[in-house]
């Protein structure tokens, strides 16, 4: 067995001749070789490989560039890697290259040592003892590491994931222990003197480096390794296999409908021995002005944490922020609720729904059918009054139809301009899934009407079992993809972001009370008006504070939806149905809303 005072000198040897090497590595090479396998060799790799391995009497060492395969039959041996990231070197990336060292016994790591030439950063460990090493964090993002040149087919199977590609078996292991990154993967065959050091880092850190295909510990007895490699200091390969199985979105959508089933299995304790009396009525302009207001500021909001960095990093987590949405208006409304008028399934529905919608609506936009989603957007209030007509058995005056017309017009002349330089070609399955889009978000408010004549919902409970649901579905989907994760360390990192997240949040709270009182009162297709208008507000807005440049098209578009809104406060929509409410007697309660 290797002693302490054996491994220190071994570290310290090592160390000097490392340090000798790097001087050579920064004065950069001048020929460059291809070796029998078609890998690239430079002088500066075969002069390291010399200051490495001459006159080392030590132990038996093996380099890259002298294998040979009866070396390995040594008990003790000394894996060295004159210059790890040899293709990035010679293009300059000198940030990838290290050089590494790593002494085994019967196969396993006793010490290892990974230097960093060109920013003078040495890890190194002997028995699981660190001697060297920098800083070390938890990963605070959603990336996988993988080679530049030799992914193989792995970014396939990494769905779910941000993929990052980088140089260097070295610099990949540094940047999962820096927390750069969630884990490193390789997929294809590596070598001993690319890994060995690396797996005792990694396990002095706490984390975990196995084979990719079994999972399986190293065994560093042959050069040669063919079943991949998986390192991680938050993962083991088991919960990261089961992370893999969560993110794909089949095995989501079941999740969803397990959830859907076990809310419509939830008993409800309705009292029906109460008159609900309907909520107190705000105009269509209140409701307007309120509603635009709102989500303009959310809007606004929303895109500052987007697309402005914090501290040069982004914010890549958009479940996220629905997410808080919800919860925050899930509690301000759980707080007013007095009353238990609905069965829960029948807000789920509506929660569902708008799932649904808004999974169309961000599935298209990765085909960049820009102009057409454009046109959809447009005429996205069409949908609202087919979908009450057929499906709810309501009937709409010619008013209704002229101004969803009108109104489409305007919206299609403000967007646009915007998206028409981004036409790419059109994809069968991109408008597929925004007929989805329309479809869905029709029937979500739709819906919501009908409960509201059907039940006498009140909008405060409207509001809560809607949010209710719509939390348990995307709370378990932001949970099990990693994202809540990430974002909470993001939020950690940047606190400043938190005072952005309160003004997502509260207009939020307020454009939702208003979202049920407009639909309680003036119907699906007003609601559906204000909020096809309310982008028109959002460009104007966001032009000016982002200082975009607003075209004559856009202008015209403005002027057009502002008028048809102000047709909609002096005319009404008639909206009749069928279906009467369900029976309550004659007493009364106070209403709370």
């Amino acid at each position: 067995m290797l002693t302490r005072s054996f491994l220190l000198t071994w570290y310290i040897s090592m160390m000097s001749r490392i340090e000798q090497s790097s001087i050579e590595i920064r004065k950069h090479f001048n020929t460059i070789h291809v070796k029998d396998d078609n890998t690239l060799v430079t002088d500066v790799d075969l002069k390291s490989h010399h200051i490495l391995t001459d006159k080392w009497t030590q132990t038996p060492i093996i380099s890259e560039e002298t294998y040979s395969p009866e070396q390995t039959s040594n008990s003790i041996l000394t894996w060295v890697d004159p210059l790890d990231a040899t293709k990035e070197y010679t293009e300059g990336l000198t940030e990838f290259v290290s050089v590494m060292a790593c002494l085994t016994e019967n196969g396993r790591p006793k010490a290892g040592i990974l230097h960093f030439p060109f920013r003078n950063e040495t890890w190194a460990v002997i028995n699981d003892e660190w001697i060297e090493r920098p800083a070390l964090s938890m990963p605070n993002t959603e990336t996988i590491i993988v080679s530049r040149s030799h992914a193989g087919n792995i970014q396939k199977q990494l769905t779910g994931y941000n993929i990052r590609t980088a140089g260097g078996s070295g610099y990949k292991m540094a940047e999962v222990l820096k927390g750069n990154a969630l884990a490193y993967i390789h997929a294809t065959t590596i070598k001993t003197w690319d890994i060995c050091a690396l797996d005792i880092l990694t396990t002095a850190s706490g984390g975990t480096m196995v084979e990719w295909q079994t999972g399986r510990a190293f065994n560093f007895t042959t050069n040669k390794h063919t079943r991949g490699l998986f390192l991680s200091k938050m993962f083991t390969k088991q919960w990261f296999n089961m992370s893999l199985a969560l993110r794909k979105p089949h095995i989501q959508s079941l999740i969803v409908l397990a959830l859907w089933y076990a809310i419509y299995l939830y008993p409800d304790n309705i009292n029906t021995n109460r008159k609900h009396a309907k909520s107190s009525y705000v105009s269509f302009f209140k409701c307007a002005v309120t509603l635009i207001s709102s989500y303009v500021i959310w809007a606004i909001a929303k895109e500052r944490i987007i697309t402005v960095s914090y501290d040069g990093k982004y914010f890549q987590w958009p479940g996220v922020l629905i997410l808080l949405n919800r919860l925050s208006s899930c509690i301000f409304a759980q707080y007013y609720n007095k009353r238990r008028t609905t069965p829960l399934f029948q807000f789920s529905v509506a929660s569902f729904t708008n799932i649904i919608s808004s999974f169309c609506q961000y599935g298209a936009l990765k085909y960049a059918i820009f102009p057409i989603v454009v046109v959809f957007k447009s005429l996205k209030i069409i949908p609202v009054i087919l979908v009450g007509s057929f499906f709810f058995q309501k009937r709409y005056n010619i008013k209704a139809y002229l101004l969803a017309v009108i109104i489409s017009i305007g919206i299609g002349l403000c967007l646009f301009p915007r998206y028409k330089s981004f036409a790419n070609e059109q994809s069968l399955y991109g408008i597929l899934l925004l007929l989805g889009y329309i479809f869905a978000d029709a029937i979500t408010s739709q819906w919501q009407s009908y409960l509201f004549q059907k039940y006498k919902t009140p909008p405060i409970e409207m509001m809560y079992g809607v949010n209710l649901c719509s939390l348990v579905f995307i709370g378990t989907i932001t949970f099990i993809s990693g994202q809540l994760n990430a974002s909470i360390y993001f939020c950690t990192e940047h606190p400043s972001i938190l005072l952005h997240l309160a003004f997502l949040c509260l207009p939020s709270i307020v454009g939702q009370w208003f979202i049920y009182k407009t639909i309680e009162h003036h119907g699906a297709v007003a609601f559906s008006m204000v909020m096809s208008s309310r982008q028109v507000m959002t460009i104007v807005l966001s032009g000016i504070i982002f200082k975009h440049t607003f075209l004559n098209l856009e202008i015209a578009g403005f002027i057009v939806v502002f008028i048809a809104l102000f047709i909609k406060t002096h005319v009404s929509i008639e909206d009749k149905n069928k279906y009467s409410p369900i029976p309550q007697d004659e007493s009364e309660i106070k209403d709370h809303v």
